[in-house]
């Protein structure tokens, strides 16, 4: 039985070929029947190896998608809560790493109680307290549509740009690793839930919707530098948030910026630059525009204190 969840309708496919999944998310594509085509893939997996999710017309897409359903096939509803700027080509791998929960609820917990704890309690913790996150959705199930299809209540796809900040930037800190586990306990059932690590193939982006979302967008450079001398270099190119925000253009809210520097050897670096912003379909070109030329200004202040870089 299908019930009302908030979200942009679809389907979800899952499986345990990641061929066969990339192939029916091309044909998915191709149909002209979808706004967006996600591929999740998995060298291993115990419950799933491969996750299909396309919005869209959902009897044609689930028609499209059955193939690759080799685990089961839902009907969703999807949530965008954080969203990373796709600036490689589409098909090739997302870089860094992602986290796919298969997520069932608690058993005290109607679907409709569900979905709305989800979408409305945790969502905004999770945004405050998963801080190395780039792109984060929730992908609720409406209903399943296949009888063999496993007993989920939505897909948690928790995305990091790199390994080093999924392992030390999941959480805030212990405090905020406490606020998660502690609600996640109070609507999910853990012991019938499922995470799998998996690659992220864009086959074709969603554009940006009406309402505000956050879009961030990740560069880096490879320095020949120490770590404090690339600190003390960063402190000079930040002189104050005023200053920032003359840069930003109308349209364009919490704007802000991360960096972070890693040593890669001796005297070498690498600088991560995260900006992030809370855009809609109408102020999403302005963000690149402003990070663009931001990078830009990063760039050639890198390459004329320390020399030429490496990255974009």
């Amino acid at each position: 039985m299908s019930i009302e969840v908030p979200g942009t309708e679809g389907v979800a496919a899952l499986g345990l070929d990641p061929d066969r999944a990339i192939e029916a998310g091309r044909a998915a594509v191709a149909s002209g029947r979808a706004a967006s085509v996600v591929v999740h893939t998995a060298a291993k997996g115990d419950a799933f190896r491969s996750l299909v999710r396309a919005t869209g017309d959902p009897a044609a897409l689930a028609a499209v998608l059955t193939g690759a359903a080799g685990v089961g096939l839902y009907r969703t509803a999807t949530r965008d809560c954080r969203r990373h700027r796709v600036r490689w080509d589409l098909g090739e791998p997302t870089p860094g790493i992602g986290t796919i929960y298969g997520v069932a609820r608690a058993s005290r917990m109607t679907a409709a109680e569900f979905h709305e704890h989800w979408a409305t309690t945790h969502r905004p913790l999770a945004l405050r307290h998963h801080v190395g996150m780039w792109d984060y959705r929730q992908v609720s199930v409406v209903e399943p549509l296949t009888d063999a299809s496993p007993d989920y209540d939505g897909f948690a796809i928790v995305q990091f740009p790199n390994r080093a900040d999924m392992a030390t930037r999941f959480f805030d800190g212990d405090d905020g690793k406490r606020v998660i586990r502690a609600d996640a306990a109070r609507f999910t059932d853990a012991h019938r839930s499922d995470m799998v690590l998996m690659r992220e193939h864009v086959l074709l982006d969603a554009a940006l919707p009406a309402e505000p979302v956050w879009l961030t967008d990740y560069r880096l450079a490879d320095v020949a530098a120490s770590a404090e001398q690339l600190w003390e270099l960063i402190g000079r190119l930040e002189p104050g948030e005023q200053d920032r925000e003359s840069r930003r253009p109308t349209g364009i809210a919490e704007y802000r910026c991360r960096y972070e520097v890693r040593e890669t050897g001796t005297d070498t670096c690498r600088l991560d630059w995260q900006p992030t912003a809370l855009v809609d379909g109408a102020s999403g070109d302005a963000f690149d525009e402003v990070v663009d030329a931001e990078w830009l200004r990063i760039s050639a202040a890198l390459t004329s204190a320390l020399g030429p870089t490496v990255g974009g």
